[in-house]
């Protein structure tokens, strides 16, 4: 409860100096840690379905302010959206390619009937290219990510290209 007051007191203060804009990590705490406080205190008044609600409304909202590390943790233990979340955030740094694809590819293993998913099928396939295309550049063997591309998208054009990637390669 005190951290939740202190969140709230530290985000008026930002806001009055104009230092937080709507996109702030700040302004999504708080809800966060109201739903914690709301849940612990369903749980110490033995509501322990309305507990269960609020821990888990927290929990999916801290999916879109967690660090690299929480959110390789959580892809980690197997959850979807965290590797989903994992990957674009990789996208979005430069350089981090490959681990964004590693991301993506382990959503299509492991997480086949989900949205997570889908949004990685509309991804990989393109994505497998670039990062081939960076491999050979950087001098090393694309074939791996070619492959990969192949074997999860076959009918895919990407993959037609890639085929004859590996052709080339041989």
């Amino acid at each position: 409860m005190s951290l939740t007051g202190e969140l709230s007191t530290i985000q008026r203060r930002l806001l009055q100096r104009g230092e937080l804009d709507s996109d702030s990590t700040w302004l999504r705490l708080e809800p966060i840690c109201k739903d914690i406080v709301a849940g612990a205190g369903a749980l110490k008044g033995g509501n322990y379905q309305t507990a269960k609600e609020k821990f888990a409304s927290a929990r999916g909202k801290t999916l879109g302010v967690e660090s690299l590390e929480v959110l390789r943790v959580q892809a980690y233990n197997g959850e979807a959206e965290a590797t989903l979340r994992l990957a674009t955030k990789y996208v979005s740094q430069s350089g981090q390619l490959k681990s964004a694809l590693i991301e993506f590819l382990t959503l299509v293993n492991k997480f086949p009937d989900t949205a997570a998913r889908q949004t990685a099928d509309l991804i990989v396939p393109d994505l497998s290219l670039r990062v081939a295309a960076h491999a050979r550049a950087a001098g090393d063997d694309p074939s791996y990510w070619y492959e990969q591309l192949v074997l999860h998208y076959p009918e895919s054009p990407q993959a037609e290209t890639a085929r004859i990637a590996l052709e080339d390669l041989k």
